[in-house]
């Protein structure tokens, strides 16, 4: 039986935020999953939204054992506060990258190929 926790970072290229939480993880040993959003377009906030939540329309957005745990502030703090590292222990999967730059937001959620 795997009791590893699964670890996903929904993130953008462009984003500090996102590599610090990526740094934050990766120095930490912990294996995760990419899941690269292109967040500027139309749509996006509101797909982020509905999956997180209200206020949840920004990347990072991070994923613990199917937990929202929030941005890069909330990982900074847990990790601060000695939280992070009994979520994430026994995290040493390798990582995964899913890029959905080539994807495009509708208003419901769902993807859709960008022609």
């Amino acid at each position: 039986m795997d009791d590893r926790p699964e670890v996903t970072i929904y993130t953008a290229r462009t984003c500090p935020y996102c590599y610090r939480a990526e740094r934050l993880l990766t120095d930490r040993g912990v294996a995760y999953t990419r899941i690269a959003v292109w967040h500027f377009l139309p749509g996006a906030r509101k797909a982020l939204a509905a999956r997180f939540g209200p206020g949840h329309t920004t990347v990072p957005q991070i994923v613990i054992d199917g937990e929202h745990v929030g941005g890069c502030d909330d990982l900074v703090a847990l990790e601060r506060s000695g939280q992070l590292d009994k979520l994430v222990a026994h995290s040493q999967r390798s990582t995964a990258q899913v890029d959905l730059t080539g994807f495009r937001f509708r208003v419901n959620g769902a993807l859709s190929i960008r022609h």
